[in-house]
């Protein structure tokens, strides 16, 4: 299975890659075509079905964690009873999430958008029906995702998520070219999904991965063990990390006005994409940890987790360089140099989030994988309780930056030691050892590469974009000699040596 994880990673990113297509040509079309309001329903609408996922995702990844524990031809049988448990859980908080959004479309028009014209109620009616159509039906297919995933298909789970997305895109043009409404739009994601949904359940049938479906009550003991015993801790979790995510915004908000939350969004985020894009490494290796766990030995554990932490440790301070010295750059391509923030430390404590963010989440997805998540709920919610009190002490003299200084002090004085503490537990590697194969390394390669960008970082606000273009260049020539060293001494193949250390799984 060598390259195994390599195709998940780069078929993971196929799937980011056409979502973040399909959007950027969706929104401006309904912009021009149904107006700001209409689009702005849709949207929420949309942002309504991720909000749901926070009270079911984690079934997901407790049923990943349980079945990537077990053996793939000794346990057929118990895999097959947790995949139809996450089926199940996944079809019945669907059908919860339809009933709720079936007595929304009621209300259209008497509790919400009470000024909408006739024919837009209508409209927006068929919208929330069929939105709760679409998450029944993308619930339910998630949990044969989640099979695969179990199973070290993570590469083949992704294409099927970019497939959903590259014909969602054609159906929508297809769908929008006789009129552009949501409930059309609605509509192209319900049959689109239905399509994918069910060319996944045919073909895990096919090839035997799945058996028959057949109804029994759900084990109890495997009730207990994924929803109860794995399950109950990665739903906290889940919800402080979500906590974690946006409250940020919310009390930007509430004390700032709404035109700081639009300034804080836009220097943050695409920093915080640039931070989920390089976390996709450590999520990708999640199964592979959990079956390395469960059937390898602590040495291999160890050196796959020491091995990508350094890879996680060197990437992440790169980005968070790069943004530090063309974020406004590339902030001011994005909204125009008249609506970005000209504070150059702003573009600097993203870049060190960037860090923050990446090697933390290394640090967590280890605790996943182990089944070890429950240690991390009480250190999570400090950290959310930190940080939100911070931000607000921070106001008065940083203003909408506050959150973002909260949380680097939050880091740099506590949390991130303590996520790395926990995870060198796991794997019983000592600080010792822990400084001499990554942050060591990490600190020779990249302190005076750091030390460059902090120094010239309060003039990148003021360059042209050809000063910061040459900026990224000068940049990316640095790691290039970072890259050579490596190679010289030995020890670049850091790519090559996850292979070696997942082939075997």
């Amino acid at each position: 299975m060598i390259g195994s994880y390599f195709f998940g990673l780069a078929s993971n990113y196929l799937n980011q890659l056409l979502s973040v297509l399909v959007n950027l040509l969706l929104i401006p079309y309904l912009l021009t075509c149904m107006g700001t309001r209409m689009t702005g329903v849709y949207l929420v609408l949309m942002t309504v079905a991720n909000f749901a996922a926070v009270g079911v995702g984690w079934v997901a990844s407790a049923g990943v964690t349980r079945m990537a524990m077990l053996n793939v031809t000794r346990d057929r049988e118990l895999i097959g009873r947790i995949h139809r448990l996450v089926v199940l859980a996944f079809g019945v908080y669907g059908a919860a999430v339809l009933a709720v959004t079936a007595l929304a479309s009621l209300l259209v028009g008497r509790w919400w958008l009470t000024d909408a014209s006739v024919e837009s109620i209508e409209q927006i009616r068929r919208a929330c029906l069929l939105l709760g159509v679409y998450v029944w039906i993308s619930y339910v297919h998630n949990a044969d995702l989640a099979l695969l995933t179990a199973l070290l298909r993570q590469g083949e789970a992704n294409l099927y998520r970019a497939g959903a997305q590259a014909l969602f895109g054609v159906a929508a043009v297809g769908f929008l070219a006789h009129g552009a409404r949501i409930d059309v739009l609605l509509a192209a994601q319900v049959l689109t999904t239905l399509a994918v949904a069910t060319a996944v359940r045919i073909s895990l049938r096919v090839r035997s991965i799945i058996s028959r479906w057949e109804w029994t009550w759900p084990d109890k003991t495997v009730v207990a063990q994924v929803l109860v015993a794995t399950g109950g801790s990665y739903f906290l979790f889940g919800l402080a990390q979500f906590a974690l995510m946006y409250a940020d915004v919310f009390v930007v908000g509430a004390v700032l006005g709404s035109e700081a939350v639009t300034t804080y969004i836009v220097v943050w985020k695409i920093a915080e994409f640039a931070g989920l894009v390089i976390s996709r490494i450590s999520e990708t290796l999640s199964p592979y940890l959990t079956r390395m766990g469960a059937h390898g030995s602590v040495s291999e554990l160890r050196a796959l987790f020491l091995t990508t932490s350094r890879l996680q440790h060197g990437l992440a301070i790169a980005v968070g360089c790069g943004y530090a010295l063309i974020g406004p750059w590339l902030v001011g391509l994005w909204v125009g140099v008249e609506n970005r923030p000209t504070q150059w430390w702003l573009y600097a404590l993203c870049g060190g989030g960037i860090v923050f963010q990446v090697v933390n989440r290394h640090d967590v997805i280890l605790h996943f994988a182990l089944d070890r998540i429950g240690r991390l709920v009480v250190p999570h919610i400090v950290e959310v309780s930190l940080k939100l009190g911070l931000t607000v002490v921070f106001f008065p003299a940083l203003g909408f930056g506050a959150p973002l200084a909260a949380f680097a002090v939050v880091q740099v004085f506590g949390m991130t030691w303590w996520y790395r503490r926990a995870a060198l537990q796991l794997v019983r590697i000592g600080w010792r050892e822990w400084w001499q194969k990554v942050a060591g390394p990490v600190s020779v390669e990249f302190g005076l590469i750091i030390a460059c960008v902090l120094a010239v970082a309060p003039w990148a606000t003021t360059w042209s974009w050809g000063m910061s273009v040459v900026s990224g260049c000068v940049l990316t020539m640095a790691l290039g000699l970072v890259a050579h060293r490596q190679r010289r001494q030995g020890v670049g193949g850091l790519f090559a040596s996850v292979t070696c250390l997942l082939s075997k799984y």
